[in-house]
């Protein structure tokens, strides 16, 4: 099917039902969480490596966590893991599993306001094994937030 240029609405009846459309014209955003998601994501190598030489060291069971506080305004987050920690596709495991809990973290209005970045590093190999819940990360991660929320007031 070709769409052509100047005929949005019928790119609009493809993509949202007539009970989701809004009215006045505006149409939902078509991803469920309405912030932009590469906001809160450290990107820069030259950041990244500030996280790593002036931040604070954090453990949990499976995780080691670097902080430093930032002048952004909000949370921003990046998972990172070393080549020694396996082969690539358990590597990029890992990262989703991080970045889907982040982002359900991240819902939640006193953790999104947090000002500062945090390096996310696998402290073991639990992540290799295929059982291993992503439930389990979210809520390390959320203890640790939590914990962050008081020491920060």
């Amino acid at each position: 099917m070709v769409f052509e240029k100047g005929c949005p609405q019928k790119m609009e009846e493809k993509y949202y039902r007539e009970e989701e459309k809004k009215e006045g014209g505006n149409l939902p955003s078509p991803t469920k969480f309405s912030e932009n998601k590469k906001e809160f994501i450290v990107k820069k190598k030259n950041e990244i490596s500030k996280i790593f030489e002036e931040g604070k060291v954090y453990y949990t069971k499976d995780l080691k966590l670097y902080v430093l506080k930032n002048n952004v305004g909000h949370l921003r987050y990046v998972g990172c893991v070393s080549k020694k920690y396996g082969k690539s596709h358990e590597r990029n495991r890992y990262r989703r599993l991080i970045r889907e809990s982040m982002r359900k973290i991240i819902k939640k209005s006193h953790i999104r306001n947090l000002e500062y970045d945090v390096a996310i590093l696998p402290k073991s190999d639990c992540f290799k094994d295929k059982n291993y819940k992503n439930k389990e990360s979210k809520d390390q991660l959320e203890k640790f937030f939590l914990y962050l929320v008081r020491m920060s007031q």
